[in-house]
């Protein structure tokens, strides 16, 4: 990575400063104290990072805001609190990052300059408009805290340095850092505590707020309840026997009860089919009757109650013509016969009336009765004449009234014929001869009555159909026989062996259904006895406040989540022991390397008095330290004086750049007044020093020492690739 440009629109004492154009090589940033040295290195970090560290996160590490050293550097002079820095990777990428810091309203713009493109929309941005640890990677090629604790050297780290934990620090972010930004002995320890935080495997007396210790707890009162619920089974195990038995009983009693059923249902089809096979034929033969009914239909409305009447005025009609028959034929041979009988008749009585008037006289006389006799005389000749006369009277009403009768007959007979063709005409029978409409009524009578016949056959044919459905309706029997049916198969259904059941040696359905409630009752006794066992039973374990299945089911639940806890734990330290493997792997090619790259310096910056530098381990501590060239005795470097001291660690600081540029990106060497301390030679060595590390690295030297300008003037004034900067310039 090479810094070309950084723009200051307003940082700390800072405020819009012209932009400052760095070069690729030494690039040497000289002025008096409080100039803005310290303040413009700070805006070149917050330009590239933003305020922002990262923390552990349930993701990965989170951007952390660092509001209070935000406030720190907040324009003096207010206005704009931003800067712009424009930087070249070594893989030719260029970007541009312009920031604007104020808390939740920061802003960041980053540009890729080849081509000219805003690609600030493609970003993952975080709070205050930080970047993730990958994206920082990508862009900037180093975690803020590689950085700061490798190629970033402000003042007053030198001295820090010299504290065995604070290099051991500086190592691991330098060199234990992961592409998250992590540092690894971090995230070992943070492994190593989660695990510890989980707790001993063992149901001890620690911590019970520890996952896995309080899991492990449970578990033994899992199984402390699961144990007492085996005990008192134990101690009911006579009635738990017994309770098997009457199961089983009760189980023998459901393959005879299908037994029974199959054999009822099978009845109770067959029954069915008989009522059904008696109702087809009745509803055959009633069918035929309907049949024979619907030929004789259209006679059904004819008056047939008028057939009496009909005869009778027929007979009457017949017998009135016979009268008149007989009458016509005896009436011209009377006629003769009367005139003579009447006029002989006449003077026979008269005579025989006067013979006895007179010997009736003649006896009065005789016997002297004269008057009597005259008188009776006379009376019988009166009665004689008077019987003549009624004599010719009778003859001739005779006549009369025989002519009278035959008069009358015709009448009647005419009145009866009137009334029968009326009857007829009714009944829908015309026609001139009457007695062959009478015989065309008839037949239609008789048609009516055969019409009645076969009614009264389907009536009986109905009844016989009744009958035969035994008080079910056809479609009530239809459905009672599909639900016969389908009761036979369900029970063949389950159970195939139902099939070889012989359904008569069961006897009847009454015998079947006798049978059925006697088991049934027996399976009810059962499950009586069954269900006081059980309340017996289960009485035994009320005290236990909880069944066998919760037990089971808690031990079961808390052994898993043992079982997790273990597993998680394991794979914790397991994860803590390889990433230690690793990072003792690591360190041990990377501290054989930056000794090397040490010893090319520390000859040159101690004169020869130093030629190697060892870095060891005591614990967890990073110890520095100096190999004497004549003695070879190595010397610890807080042993040392305080210029060598410092001069060491600018050298171990600038080999871990180096070593860290290795395969990766090469950072800019960023050093604030890191020479205070040396004397006139030592400062010439460094300078030295430095001025071979600019011809391959991005050195931006602060300094307010006249020396150090003056060495650059003379070393590197008329070298293009290096730049002078004199603060007092910069802020007018």
């Amino acid at each position: 990575m090479k810094l070309n440009r950084l723009t200051v629109y307003g940082f700390g004492r800072l405020t819009s400063l012209p932009p400052i154009a760095f070069a690729p090589g030494l690039n040497l940033l000289y002025g008096e104290n409080e100039s803005g040295k310290s303040t413009l290195q700070q805006a070149i970090l917050a330009a590239l990072y933003g305020f922002h560290s990262y923390s552990k996160g349930s993701r990965g590490p989170l951007p952390e805001y660092e509001p209070g050293l935000e406030a720190r550097y907040k324009p003096w002079s207010g206005g704009g609190y931003a800067c712009c820095i424009e930087y070249d990777l070594d893989d030719g990428r260029r970007y541009a990052f312009d920031r604007g810091f104020d808390g939740s309203s920061s802003r960041l713009s980053v540009r890729d300059l080849i081509p000219a493109t805003d690609i600030s929309g493609g970003l993952d941005l975080g709070r205050c408009k930080s970047l993730s640890p990958d994206a920082v990677l990508t862009y900037i090629g180093s975690s803020r805290d590689a950085f700061v604790s490798s190629a970033f050297i402000g003042q007053g780290q030198l001295t820090q340095l010299a504290a065995a934990d604070t290099l051991s620090t500086a190592f691991a972010a330098a060199v234990d850092t992961g592409a998250r930004g992590v540092p690894a002995d971090k995230s070992a320890a943070a492994l190593g505590k989660e695990a510890d935080g989980l707790g001993k495997e063992a149901a001890t007396s620690d911590r019970s707020d520890r996952p896995l210790s309080d899991a492990l707890r449970r578990q033994k009162q899992a199984e402390q309840r699961l144990n007492g619920w085996l005990g008192a089974e134990q101690a009911a195990e006579a009635r738990v026997s017994a309770r098997e038995s009457l199961r089983q009983q009760l189980a023998a009693t459901e393959p005879q009860l299908r037994h029974l059923r199959y054999a009822a249902a099978r009845l109770d089809q067959e029954r069915l089919d008989g009522i059904a096979q008696a109702a087809d034929r009745a509803r055959a033969e009633r069918d035929a009757r309907l049949a024979d009914r619907d030929r004789y239909a259209e006679w059904a409305a004819f008056p047939v109650e008028r057939d009496g009447e009909a005869k009778e005025l027929w007979g009457a009609i017949e017998a009135g013509r016979r009268q008149r028959e007989r009458w016509q034929q005896a009436a011209a041979p009377e006629a003769r016969r009367a005139a003579p009988r009447v006029s002989s008749s006449r003077p026979v009585a008269a005579a025989i009336l006067c013979l006895l008037a007179l010997a009736v006289f003649a006896a009065g006389i005789a016997m002297g009765y004269l008057l009597p006799g005259l008188l009776l005389a006379v009376v019988l000749g009166v009665a004689a004449l008077a019987l003549s006369r009624r004599r010719e009277g009778e003859a001739e009403a005779g006549d009369a009234g025989a002519a009278g009768a035959l008069a009358d007959l015709e009448r009647e007979l005419g009145e009866n014929e009137a009334k029968l063709r009326a009857l007829l005409a009714q009944a829908g029978v015309i026609g001139s001869d009457l007695k062959r409409c009478l015989v065309t009524f008839n037949e239609r009578a008789a048609a009516r009555r055969a019409f009645d016949d076969c009614r009264r056959a389907v009536q009986d044919s109905e009844h016989s159909l009744t009958i035969a459905l035994q008080g079910h309706t056809p479609d009530e029997l239809a459905v009672k026989h599909r639900a016969a049916a389908q009761a036979v198969e369900q029970l063949l259904a389950q159970d195939a062996t139902l099939a070889e059941v012989d359904v008569t040696a069961l006897g009847d359905a009454t015998a079947i259904s006798r049978e059925e409630q006697a088991l049934l009752a027996e399976a009810d006794r059962l499950r009586s006895d069954l269900d006081k066992l059980e309340g017996a039973i289960a009485s035994a374990f009320d005290s236990l406040g909880y069944s066998r299945a919760e037990a089971e089911e808690q031990l079961a639940a808390v052994r898993r989540e043992v079982a997790r806890l273990q597993h998680y734990k394991q794979a914790l330290e397991l994860a803590r022991d390889q990433l230690q493997e690793a990072m003792a792997e690591a360190r041990g090619s990377f501290v054989p390397a930056l000794e090397a790259e040490m010893g090319k310096s520390v000859g040159l910056i101690t004169a020869g008095r130093y030629e190697q530098a060892r870095v060891t381990h005591r614990g967890n501590e990073m110890l520095l330290a100096l190999v004497d060239k004549g003695t070879g005795e190595a010397r610890a470097a807080e042993h040392l004086s305080v210029g060598t001291r410092e001069q060491c660690y600018i050298c171990l600081r600038l080999a871990m750049a180096r070593n860290l540029s290795e395969g990766g990106e090469k950072l800019p060497l960023i050093l604030d007044d890191p020479f205070a301390n040396c004397d006139a030679p030592r400062l010439k060595r460094m300078l030295e020093f430095v001025g071979r590390l600019a011809q391959d690295h991005q050195v931006l030297l602060f300094t307010k020492d006249p020396t150090i300008r003056e060495w650059f003037e003379a070393s590197f004034a008329d070298d293009a690739g290096c730049h002078y900067h004199d603060m007092a310039a910069l802020c007018g």
